[in-house]
């Protein structure tokens, strides 16, 4: 195991696309303890009040072996992953981590209308092979190959695919539902304030130190800081947006959020989305599915689903947001004043 504690990547980490606020005060009592550990592609952070009698490095170490072991389930990328064998073999028995996820992934898909869907795997490898090669791809022979209705899953744990040449990817998702994971297991050690923060997927719960509550920043979609901060507890917290990630074919740049329907995202589309909800593994799909929909239908959205308030900012900039999202605390009046403008932005 290799972490490290007191790392001062829990504060600052160049690919989250949120950063968390921590503690500016507590009592000798309440100190909390930091971890931090590269695992998923990313850094995983750590900030938690121990139980009295438990051993904080034991909590944290079987916190990170816990991610570790889903990771070797859900990689896209290691060839005996469950679901690099699902890719491959067209069906599988699956552990019950990975059905419970492959099924909320479902859901969300089906709420979304298919606005988030992890069947998308095809139309991404051509957008990396395309990458590569310099010119856009021919999407349309891959679009059959697309459609969480596709995608079978069965109470005694097989899954498989209806149509051969499917593919899922769980990196829309994955690192929300394993923050969740991470959560429980730290509560099921006797923790009972946190918090979590996985490449930018996080979950607070318990009292934090600001008013009770936990202080978390939202990315600026132009780039570095952060526009403000909101105060959130025992809720998840996703950002996404195309100032981090995008593909760039010759001196174009294209989002690497894809409509699942068309395999690009073309028009006005979000520059960024930030979504609170019950579970951190909602929020990250959400958050995805919202830069899909856009302002009007993401908004729609977000309203219609319990629990969940939304961000959406459009360019402009233009802020919207569901009626209960949470008061921004920022900087100054205009909390994009002053930042630079955009990346090129090309369609899909």
């Amino acid at each position: 195991m290799k972490y490290n504690r007191g790392n001062k990547s829990l504060f600052w980490c160049q690919i989250l696309v949120l950063f968390v606020l921590l503690f500016t005060s507590c009592s000798r009592e309440e100190q909390p303890v930091h971890y931090s550990s590269l695992v998923m592609g990313t850094f995983c952070d750590l900030t938690f009040i121990t139980a009295p009698g438990t051993n904080p490095d034991n909590i944290a170490n079987a916190v990170f072996n816990r991610i570790r072991y889903l990771e070797s389930l859900w990689s896209f990328y290691r060839p005996g992953s469950e679901i690099s064998r699902l890719n491959r073999e067209g069906r599988i028995k699956s552990s019950p981590a990975t059905r419970a996820l492959l099924k909320n992934a479902r859901e969300i898909s089906r709420i979304s209308d298919g606005a988030f869907d992890i069947t998308v795997a095809p139309l991404m490898s051509a957008w990396k092979e395309a990458e590569k090669a310099g010119e856009p791809p021919d999407l349309k022979p891959l679009l059959s190959l697309v459609g969480y209705q596709k995608l079978k899953i069965e109470e005694d744990g097989t899954v498989y695919f209806l149509k051969k040449g499917m593919a899922i990817d769980l990196g829309g998702i994955g690192k929300g539902a394993a923050v969740d994971e991470a959560v429980y297991l730290l509560k099921s050690y006797g923790v009972k304030s946190g918090i979590v923060n996985l490449g930018g997927n996080l979950y607070a719960f318990g009292a934090g130190p600001h008013q009770g509550k936990w202080k978390v920043g939202i990315q600026n979609p132009r780039g570095e800081g952060v526009i403000g901060a909101v105060l959130i507890k025992d809720r998840g917290v996703s950002t996404s947006g195309n100032y981090q990630r995008y593909f760039e074919i010759g001196k174009r740049q294209y989002s690497h959020i894809l409509n699942p329907k068309t395999g690009s995202l073309e028009g006005n589309y979000p520059e960024g989305v930030t979504v609170i909800a019950p579970t951190a593994l909602l929020a990250d799909g959400l958050s995805t599915a919202l830069t899909v929909l856009g302002s009007e239908k993401g908004i729609t959205l977000a309203e219609e689903t319990p629990g969940v308030e939304a961000l959406i900012i459009m360019s402009g900039p233009v802020f919207y947001t569901t009626k209960g999202f949470p008061t921004i605390n920022s900087p100054h009046p205009d909390p994009l004043r002053g930042c630079p403008a955009p990346p090129l932005r090309g369609e899909g």
